[in-house]
């Protein structure tokens, strides 16, 4: 039997975000559920340059634009 999920948030990164990726990505949150699959209705988009690749989630914060859609 297949595992069911349920999505409980979606971020968005464009390649402009700095040095993470060179190309667009996302990331979908998820935990198991007896509820059917659903997209969440928001979806956080990030966007800006981090001072350095491995930036705690405090710099950041402070570094990136967050908006939602």
């Amino acid at each position: 039997m297949a595992e069911r999920v349920r999505f409980t948030e979606a971020w968005a990164l464009p390649p402009e975000v700095r040095p993470l990726f060179p190309v667009p990505a996302c990331v979908l949150f998820a935990e198991r559920s007896t509820l059917p699959e659903v997209l969440p209705g928001q979806v956080t988009f990030y966007e800006g340059d981090l001072p350095r690749r491995d930036a705690r989630p405090e710099e950041a914060q402070a570094s990136l634009l967050i908006s939602y859609g």
